[in-house]
């Protein structure tokens, strides 16, 4: 068996069943050596001798190899010699077999080299399965590619050189052919790679002793990709492959830088001055990508952009929610078109501004009208912000400002109807683009046309009447500067029609009119409480301010009403409530009584004490109309008389005030005992 081991060149005769004679092994010896023209014979060896250290002598035996086997070993002693005891080598083994061990048999060759070498011709393979795909090279330091097995199944040529170990010297050479780069769709023959390669692409063959096969080493260029045709030589024999090497594209992700603090006033479109800068969607043709920013809240987008020119200005609505006032953690997405994308957070300060409610003509701001936390949340600390607040037109404004806590203050001119415009900015110091930035919103107040209150005014809120036997019919005048409203000239004010409503509120006792009811009513008038005023006709207040009712007979006390005036806008406007009162005055009625006899005759006294008498004199007594609870009293005057003492004179009728002179009564003390004693009973009627 010749074989190729290390740098020895290793002969094996195997004796089946037979035991080597020295003498056989002596002349085998002699023989190698006289035919190879060795200088030493002390470099041919056996393994039973332990006379060399020939390596495979150790493993022969660690194998247990049997002893009539024989091994002669030549050491050359460079790769020309190795070469050559090689060749050589069948020549030797058949001389062996005819002079030394005839009837041997046939020789088996077991050298990988002298295989190839001596029985094939010169060839190699490329496994394209190795190469199909080579990723970009995506960081620029990036080692050298190494792809293993790229040749196999190697032959080389028959005079192939070994190095100092025995191991077979073979070369390859790697040259492009044409090439194509990126996305062009068509090869460039000028026998270079285009640059696509950092360093030409080089073949190391992996040897051990005879060589298998060999790695192809490549480094492309950063960021390039393409395809390249290339064509690979075997040294000496110049058999030659090709192949073709395809470096895939990797789509770089998007890279950017994203401004780390925005300031934004919410429930307003506004844009996003530059929020995203330096943006790239890739290297070479990558950069000529579409890019689109979307600014995220979790899983939610609140605005997106196209990318132009590196930067991303974002033109959104900003509301809250989902914002909430203050500090809002975001996050800036881009996504190139390939799929590509990368995020970066940022932060967002919302400022919400309150809507500026509508003001009316006629709205009274006497000092100054204030809107609280118009904008909140007022940031009081880093970084420095100004607030600017401006009414590009103030003919409706007296005043208008803003404070440092974010209330609106102003003053508007009173019968005025418009609106005007608040611009309300805040703005910042720009770092990183060495600018000023803003936010701003605009708001519209409104002066509007409103209904206006009707007014009216009423001098003396009483309404004062006696009481009467009879019906008695009232209209007098109670109110006066009755209007739609306060300023009739503007907004058709003028044009509408008034309404008083009055409301009886006399049993709730919510106005009195300031009347005292106990001097008004006190206790003569028998009512425990005052009265209410009995109408048959109930008041009404007509549009020109005047009240009109119907008393009925007798009726006194007191009523209590509510008055208001309405108009007939759109909406219907009201003024404020009034108090008014109907006050009907009592009236102390003369009682009233008849007689039943008018002549009472009774015979003289001739007792010697008076005499009294009593007679039913008069019926009906009545102290008035609800006057039942007065005490009554008659008061008896004699008028008239006839003395018998005189001479006889006829009844005349004489007034009691006129009693002088001849006409005055001298007979009435004679007449009766007393003129006290003349009294007349209200209960029976009778006098006595």
């Amino acid at each position: 068996v010749i074989a190729v081991v290390d740098s020895y060149v290793s002969m094996e005769v195997r004796l089946e069943g037979s035991v080597f004679m020295p003498q056989e092994l002596t002349r085998a010896k002699d023989l190698t050596a006289s035919y190879l023209d060795l200088p030493y014979k002390t470099w041919i060896c056996s393994c039973e001798e332990k006379l060399c250290d020939f390596p495979m002598c150790e493993r022969m035996q660690s194998f247990q190899y049997p002893m009539d086997v024989v091994v002669v070993n030549v050491r050359a002693s460079n790769a020309t010699d190795a070469m050559r005891y090689l060749e050589a080598s069948l020549s030797v083994a058949k001389l062996l077999q005819a002079e030394v061990f005839p009837g041997l048999g046939t020789i088996e060759i077991n050298s990988t080299a002298f295989r190839k070498n001596f029985m094939k011709s010169p060839s190699f393979e490329i496994d394209n399965t190795t190469v199909a795909d080579v990723l970009e090279n995506e960081e620029q330091d990036a080692n050298v590619s190494h792809v293993a097995n790229f040749i196999v199944n190697i032959v080389a040529q028959q005079d192939t050189p070994y190095d100092h170990a025995g191991n077979e010297l073979i070369y390859f050479s790697i040259l492009p052919v044409q090439h194509r780069l990126f996305l062009n769709n068509s090869f460039t023959d000028d026998a270079t790679d285009g640059g696509l390669m950092t360093v030409p692409p080089n073949v190391t063959s992996v040897c051990h002793v005879v060589c298998q096969s060999a790695t192809l080493s490549l480094r492309s260029n950063q960021y390039w990709n393409g395809l390249v045709l290339y064509q690979v030589v075997m040294h000496q024999s110049q058999v030659s492959r090709t192949f073709v090497l395809h470096v895939l594209p990797v789509n770089q992700l998007p890279t950017f830088l994203v401004q780390p603090q925005l300031f934004l006033l919410s429930d307003s479109l506004q844009t996003l001055h530059d929020l995203v800068y330096l943006a790239s969607a890739g290297p070479l043709e990558e950069a000529a990508q579409p890019m689109t920013g979307s600014i995220l809240l979790g899983s939610t987008v609140l605005g997106e952009a196209e990318l132009q020119l590196g930067r991303g200005s974002f033109r959104v609505t900003m509301t809250s929610p989902p914002l909430a006032p203050g500090w809002n953690n975001l996050t800036m997405q881009v996504r190139d078109s390939q799929g590509g994308e990368a995020r970066h957070p940022f932060q967002l300060y919302l400022f919400t501004a309150q809507d500026i409610p509508s003001m009316f003509v006629n709205d009274r701001c006497t000092v100054s009208c204030e809107l609280q936390s118009f904008v909140s949340p007022i940031l009081v600390h880093e970084p420095a912000l100004n607030y600017s607040l401006e009414a590009p037109d103030r003919s409706l404004l007296v005043a208008l400002d803003l404070s440092a806590a974010g209330s609106l203050y102003w003053v508007t001119k009173r019968n005025s109807v418009g609106s005007f415009t608040l611009v309300l900015s805040i703005s910042w110091y720009n770092a990183i683009f060495q600018r000023t930035d803003f936010t701003s919103r605009e708001l519209v107040a409104t002066v509007a046309c409103a209904n206006q209150p009707p007014v009216f005014t009423i001098d003396q809120p009483v309404v004062i009447q006696r009481q009467q036997d009879e019906p008695q019919s009232v209209s007098v005048a109670l109110a006066r500067d009755v209007w739609p409203s306060e300023a009739v000239g503007i907004c058709n004010e003028a044009e509408q029609h008034v309404t008083f409503q009055l409301v009886d509120v006399t049993s709730s006792d919510s106005f009195d009119c300031g009347v005292d009811r106990a001097s008004i009513f006190p206790p003569t008038t028998c009512s425990l409480s005052p009265q209410v005023v009995n109408f048959w006709s109930p008041p009404v207040v007509l549009s020109n301010g005047s009240i009109s009712f119907q008393l009925a007979p007798l009726t006194f006390g007191l009523s209590s009403y509510n008055l208001t005036l309405y108009d007939d806008g759109s909406p219907s406007a009201r003024s404020l409530t009034s108090p008014v009162c109907v006050l009907v005055l009592p009236v102390n009625h003369a009682p009233s009584f008849s007689m039943v006899v008018s002549e009472v005759t009774v015979l003289e006294c001739t007792a010697p004490e008076a005499c009294r008498h009593t007679i039913r004199l008069v019926e009906n007594v009545s102290a008035g109309v609800n006057e039942s609870c007065q005490s009554l009293s008659f008061h008896v005057v004699p008028f008239s008389a006839r003395i018998p003492a005189f001479p006889h004179r006829e009844w005349q009728d004489v007034n009691k005030d006129d009693l002088t002179g001849a006409n005055r009564l001298h007979g009435d003390l004679q007449l009766f005992a007393s003129s006290s004693d003349i009294v007349v009973d209200v209960t029976s009627g009778n006098i006595s």
